[in-house]
C-alpha cells in the first residue's frame, strides 16, 4: 500500500472516517487529511494523527460538519474558526464555546443572518436560537432573528417561555419520545439544560443521547 492508494481510498469512500481510522499511520499525509476533511463527516478529524492536523484542516472539517468541532485541538479554536463554522451552517452555533460569544462574535452572527437569512419556523426555534447566547445578547439577537423571519418581536421572556413550554411538553410526554423526535440533537439537550438546569431527567437523557452528544465519551 502507498500514500497514493490511501488518497484514492479517501476520495472514493463516503465512510472516510473509517478509512482514516484503519489506515497505516505511516502512510497518512497532510494532503490525505485535508482530503478527508472535505467530507461531511464528524469523526475523520478524530482519527487523524495529531502532528498532521493543521488549522486549515480544522477549518475545512468544521465547515463541512459542525460536529467535527469536538475534535479540534484547543490551540486551533479561535473566534475566526467559530464564525466560519456558523457561516457554513447557522445551526453550528451549538458548538461555539461560551467564551467566544463576545460582541465581535454576535456582530458577525447578525451579519450572517442579514446575508443568509435564518429559517425559524416557530416560536420554539426562535427561543432555542436566542438561548444559545448569553443573556446580555439575547434581545439583540432575537430582534434580528424575528426580523429575518418576518415574525413580530416579543420580549426575551416571551420567546424563552415558548421554547420552555415545547421542551416541557416533550419531556413530560415521554423521555424516549423526546429522544426520537426532531429534537434528537445535542443542541436540544443543551437548551433544555439551560432552561432547566436542575432537571435530573434531562441530564439522564443527555447521558444517553445519540452520537451528536458532545458530552458523551466514545471510546469505541
Amino acid at each position: 500500500m502507498t500514500p497514493e492508494m490511501c488518497m484514492t481510498a479517501v476520495r472514493n469512500n463516503q465512510y472516510v472516517h473509517t478509512v482514516i481510522r484503519y489506515m497505516p499511520v505511516e502512510l497518512i499525509t497532510e494532503e490525505i487529511c485535508m482530503a478527508a476533511a472535505q467530507y461531511e463527516t464528524t469523526d475523520a478529524l478524530k482519527y487523524m494523527p495529531d502532528e498532521l492536523v493543521t488549522e486549515e484542516i480544522c477549518f475545512a472539517a468544521v465547515q463541512n460538519r459542525g460536529a467535527a468541532f469536538q475534535y479540534v485541538p484547543e490551540k486551533f479554536i479561535t473566534i475566526e474558526l467559530c464564525i466560519a463554522m456558523v457561516k457554513s451552517d447557522i445551526d453550528n452555533i451549538y458548538w461555539v464555546p461560551e467564551k467566544f460569544k463576545t460582541d465581535a462574535f454576535v456582530a458577525a452572527f447578525i451579519q450572517i443572518i442579514e446575508e443568509q437569512g435564518i429559517d425559524c419556523k416557530n416560536e420554539y426555534e426562535v427561543g432555542k436560537m436566542m438561548a444559545f447566547f448569553p443573556t446580555q445578547f439575547m434581545e439583540e439577537v432575537g430582534k434580528q432573528i424575528t426580523a429575518s423571519c418576518g415574525i413580530g418581536y416579543g420580549d426575551v421572556s416571551y420567546w424563552l417561555d415558548k421554547c420552555t413550554s415545547q421542551l416541557e411538553e416533550e419531556i413530560n410526554w415521554d423521555g424516549r419520545g423526546f429522544l426520537e423526535t426532531d429534537y434528537n440533537h445535542a443542541y436540544a439537550f443543551t437548551i433544555a439544560l439551560k432552561l432547566f438546569p436542575d432537571n435530573e431527567e434531562i441530564k439522564t437523557l443527555l447521558d444517553n443521547a445519540d452520537e451528536y452528544n458532545p458530552y458523551k465519551d466514545d471510546d469505541e
